[in-house]
């Protein structure tokens, strides 16, 4: 997975045969410049890196942008995306520039959950398999093979990252953002499916990701537009929200998504969760135990920019113990903030280095 040639001489050392994963990416880490560390915390839109949607026919824009910002992932949405043929070539594109600017393979990344949010099922230049809803998925092997056959075509394509399954349980009538995006109002067969899902991508090789903790599915309000509220106590939510997010992680998913919802009554004011060190450290880490990564929701909608500068959000959720920042709403202004926040101690060093080894841990586990 890594690419170790590197034109400082004293990186270019062959790592012992016996040395462990985790010292090899320490190594990797240490030969990093704080730049090409701070650009693998994002995940930023083929748009937001190159100024072009679509990366067919776009390879040099690609490298150059790429050169200068090496980022952690990419996400792909329906307008990124054309035709099969020419997916699999901008896909295959980023990999190679990734490999060969950093040494480390790129998250391509997608929301490809099934029904009403599938960016390829629901493109008619594709012809895979669509889908329902999934408050129509009931049953264990249906939702393996939600997870095997996204996961199988998603793989095709050169995608290696879903921004799935939805771990959220639907108890809230009015929510209208999760609504049929969740399985079920019962959070243990929520827990049960969720867990079979990550069943299936696994058989294909595709990270999964848990969202949105600590649940969207009791919320008022869109976070697209401003700030969803539950609430919800912490007991609260122990007793149901957290049950399919711990499955979840027992099943061995990968990220967990922080969902900007404001849980006062958890948090104690109206902060959102993906700026909370109580429910990122507190809860997600050594409550349920999730040793992977943690990624933010958007953060170039409403409930974010409405709360923080898109600079100043970067850096917070950062503080709070995020490991990567997805979709800033100024990429450039972000990776500066954050750059500027290491360098001057408002951001630890280490703590830049410690989500750094765990999204190096997991581009391992692309082999």
């Amino acid at each position: 997975i890594f690419n170790d040639d590197k034109n400082n001489e004293e990186t270019q050392q062959e790592p012992a045969i016996n040395q462990s994963a985790e010292d090899k990416i320490w190594a990797k880490i240490k030969e990093m410049t704080l730049e090409e560390k701070v650009a693998q915390l994002f995940i930023i839109t083929p748009e937001a890196l190159t100024g072009y949607q679509n990366l067919y026919g776009n390879e040099e824009a690609l490298k150059e942008s790429f050169n200068n910002y090496p980022v952690g992932g990419l996400i792909f949405f329906s307008k990124n995306i054309s035709t099969p043929q020419e997916i699999k070539e901008a896909t295959a594109i980023c990999q190679n520039a990734s490999l060969e600017r950093i040494g480390l393979p790129m998250l391509i990344s997608i929301d490809e959950e099934g029904g009403q949010v599938a960016r390829i099922a629901n493109n008619t230049n594709f012809n895979v398999e669509k889908f329902p809803t999934l408050n129509n998925i009931n049953t264990g092997t249906e939702a393996f093979s939600l997870g095997s056959t996204i996961g199988e075509y998603l793989q095709d394509f050169g995608f290696n990252l879903d921004f799935a399954p939805v771990a959220d349980v639907y108890t809230n009538k009015d929510n209208e953002v999760v609504d049929q995006r969740a399985f079920s109002s019962d959070a243990d067969l929520v827990g049960e499916l969720v867990t079979e899902e990550i069943k299936g991508f696994k058989t294909q090789g595709i990270l999964t990701t848990l969202k949105h903790f600590p649940g969207h599915g009791n919320t008022s309000g869109d976070t697209h537009l401003g700030l969803a509220y539950t609430e919800k106590t912490l007991e609260e939510m122990r007793s149901l929200e957290f049950i399919p997010f711990k499955k979840g992680i027992e099943a061995g998913a990968d990220l967990v998504m922080i969902g900007h919802i404001s849980a006062p009554k958890v948090v104690g004011d109206d902060t959102p969760c993906s700026f909370s060190q109580l429910i990122i450290k507190d809860v997600l880490r050594k409550e349920l135990g999730f040793k992977g990564v943690v990624i933010t929701d958007a953060l170039n909608i409403g409930a974010v920019t409405d709360w923080f500068g898109g600079d100043k959000a970067a850096v917070e959720a950062l503080k709070a113990g995020v490991d990567i920042l997805l979709m800033p709403d100024d990429f450039d202004l972000a990776y500066t903030a954050v750059l500027k926040a290491v360098k001057s101690g408002e951001l630890k060093k280490e703590d830049i280095d410690q989500s750094l080894f765990r999204i190096l841990l997991l581009k391992e586990s692309l082999k």
